[in-house]
């Protein structure tokens, strides 16, 4: 089984990693995308519903909150390359919101929210390398 080096991305080696990326991209046919936000801060309150309400419920917590990480796994038959790219446009200093238990668990997976504020990502750079 081969071994995946996760590729983490700061804003000091983003347009480096962007350029990687779009030297992989023709030869690996899948991309996997994967977000981090913090949390859900508007509930729902019966989970059963329709996919169009359910789908308004995500955009509307989406919309609330700002993006903490993106992951982004480029695959082939051979081989996976994965990036996590770390952004600063939440900040708990500044009472973004969020749920307390939600920021408790991805402190636990290693998400150092001080990091993300000092060396993270500004979203608007993302975009720009993005399209």
């Amino acid at each position: 089984m081969e071994m995946i080096n996760v590729r983490k991305v700061w804003s000091n080696n983003l347009v480096q990693e962007f350029n990687y990326i779009k030297k992989l991209f023709p030869h690996h046919p899948f991309v996997s995308f994967d977000t981090e936000f913090p949390c859900t801060v508007y509930p729902l309150q019966n989970p059963h519903v329709p996919p169009a309400e359910l789908y308004e419920s995500v955009k509307r917590n989406v919309n609330a909150t700002n993006i903490i990480q993106i992951g982004i796994t480029l695959s082939n038959e051979k081989t996976h390359h994965v990036w996590e790219f770390n952004f600063k446009d939440f900040d708990l200093s500044r009472g973004d919101l969020h749920s307390p238990e939600s920021i408790k668990l991805l402190r636990s997976q290693g998400i150092d929210f001080d990091k993300n504020a000092k060396d993270g990502i500004a979203s608007q750079e993302f975009v720009y390398l993005m399209l």
